[in-house]
């Protein structure tokens, strides 16, 4: 356990100057702050606040996350649409991601592959779009 993570055995931990979590290569797919998480070697690092919640998520499976689909990461997604990431406030709420599906969000139309940034409160501040 740090702060509110739990990591699975046998993962990597990196700790800051100060002992507080900084990232860790999970050991095999696990749940980090209730979300599925890739591992399984040092390809896919989860990052961590010092207050060990959740910043930085490759996710092993498409999910929804404050309501948004966020895509789960993968070579192919990562290496032909960039940035599969899926980023939090250390509030927990979501900062970014990239969209699993068509999605609408205050009214405003998303396509699948489009990246969603987000306020502390959840609210549209921008999107990209690989097209």
């Amino acid at each position: 356990m740090f702060g509110e993570a739990t990591v699975p055995e046998k993962s990597m931990i990196y700790l800051g100057h100060d002992g507080s979590p900084r990232f860790v290569f999970l050991a095999y797919d696990a749940t980090v702050n209730g979300y599925l998480c890739r591992g399984s070697g040092q390809d896919y690092s989860t990052a961590l606040y010092p207050s060990g919640t959740l910043k930085t998520c490759w996710l092993a499976a498409d999910s929804v996350v404050d309501g948004v689909p966020c895509m789960r990461a993968g070579f192919t997604a990562d290496v032909f649409g960039g940035g599969v990431e899926t980023d939090f406030y250390e509030n927990g709420k979501l900062k970014t991601c990239k969209l699993s599906r068509d999605f609408t969000l205050d009214g405003q139309a998303f396509h699948q592959g489009d990246h969603v940034h987000l306020d502390t409160s959840g609210r549209l501040m921008q999107t990209t779009s690989p097209r």
